[in-house]
């Protein structure tokens, strides 16, 4: 579905993006606005434009708005399209990048929305996303008993739809407001959790408890065994690498020791190079078959040497 896209408000003064004419009357209608929100549905011949606006907290000139621009088709479920802008203003609130909340209250946290040029592209896309999956269903071509030049109407969202329908047919343009207070996503998203479970019955909540009770024992009984395991496995890891290092530094002294035997050295030496490497590598979180394995090639090498006349009587057997 395509659509137009504006965001508008007053960061640091009025700020807007795409910056262009339409500026004059997104900002009148901020200068007008008393309501806590309000949806414009403004009429230009088949241009029709979806302008929701919101007050930030109790400043009287603080707002922030978004607007959608269809040509040749309309929204004929306003209610739901009210609930899509109220649900994208807490999605922004979420996010973090436009608004801060402290102590209760929203504020910007930005002077200018280009400076956030990545959320702009994000809630083009949410509205995107919704619009084609969800309300794709409730546009429908722009009648030809929609009227023309009756000036303006306003009306509560808590009229029924119809009723809404009726005055966007025959005013070409429809303010549409609500005097709700709505709190910030995250604080209602909290508040509606609390009373929620605070509606469950006493069996319920019984039932939640003893769950979370089982979870609790199971990681707990996790962590145990693992810890357990760890200590099990530590020492024979250790002493592992203690034995091995200490009978592979006494094969290097033997060699090392034993100059003449150049024959035996230089068929040794890339081996035992290799050993060494690889001892140099391991650690505690060594498994204890990568140590295994490294054992049996020292014990190769011990033999190999021991066929070659070589004394290794003095290195430590583990």
């Amino acid at each position: 579905m395509n659509f137009g896209f504006y965001i508008f408000g007053t960061p640091n003064g009025y700020d807007q993006y795409p910056a262009d004419n339409k500026s004059d009357t997104f900002y009148e209608l901020i200068k007008n606005n008393s309501y806590e929100s309000q949806l414009t549905v403004q009429r230009s011949r088949q241009i029709v434009y979806y302008i929701y606006i919101r007050r930030i907290q109790e400043k009287p000139n603080n707002f922030f708005g978004l607007c959608l621009i269809f040509n040749g088709v309309y929204c004929h479920n306003i209610k739901k399209l009210f609930e899509l802008f109220g649900r994208a203003y807490f999605d922004i609130q979420s996010e973090g990048y436009f608004f801060k909340f402290d102590k209760g209250k929203t504020n910007y946290s930005v002077n200018k929305f280009t400076d956030r040029s990545h959320e702009i592209e994000r809630i083009k896309s949410f509205f995107k996303s919704n619009l084609e999956n969800n309300l794709i269903q409730d546009f429908d071509d722009i009648p030809s008993r929609f009227k023309f030049g009756n000036g303006e109407r306003k009306i509560s969202i808590n009229k029924n739809n119809n009723d809404i329908l009726s005055n966007i047919a025959e005013y070409e343009t429809v303010h549409i407001w609500s005097k709700e207070k709505i709190l910030s996503g995250v604080h209602t998203g909290k508040h509606n959790l609390q009373q929620r479970f605070s509606n469950l019955s006493i069996k319920k909540k019984l039932s939640i408890f003893v769950v979370l009770v089982l979870v609790l024992l199971y990681i707990s009984w996790n962590i145990y065994e693992r810890r357990q395991m760890t200590l099990t496995i530590d020492p024979l890891v250790t002493n592992g690498l203690i034995a091995l290092k200490e009978k592979v530094n006494c094969i290097n002294k033997i060699l090392e020791n034993k100059p003449e035997d150049i024959e035996i050295k230089e068929s040794t030496d890339f081996k035992l190079t290799g050993i060494k490497l690889r001892l140099s590598s391991m650690g505690l979180s060594t498994p204890i078959k990568d140590i295994t394995d490294l054992e049996s090639d020292v014990s190769d090498l011990e033999k190999f040497l021991q066929g070659k006349g070589l004394n290794l009587d003095n290195c430590i057997e583990k």
